[in-house]
């Protein structure tokens, strides 16, 4: 009887640990898309400004790096969204 109350002790705490690094990684994963938004919107902001101002050959390599910096993020957002809920 007592390797049940045991194992079932063990059974319960592995539990929480599952649940505790189940909430990290949702934390993680909401910090992980504010990060992703506090990349785009000013990278948004930053191209927009470019197209208007400068235009031309700078405003098409800056855009080319803007869309490989936004490409990237999103990347990452969706990996991480798929490790946790997929």
């Amino acid at each position: 009887m007592g390797e049940s109350v045991a194992k079932s002790m063990l059974i319960l705490e592995s539990r929480k640990v599952i649940k505790d690094a189940l909430a990290t990684l949702k934390a993680a994963s909401e910090n992980i898309a504010l990060l992703v938004d506090k990349i785009r919107n000013p990278l948004a902001a930053i191209n927009g400004f470019v197209e208007v101002k400068v235009g031309g050959e700078v405003y098409e390599k800056l855009h080319e790096q803007v869309n490989a910096i936004m490409v990237l993020s999103k990347t990452i957002y969706t990996k991480t969204n798929n490790k946790i809920h997929g």
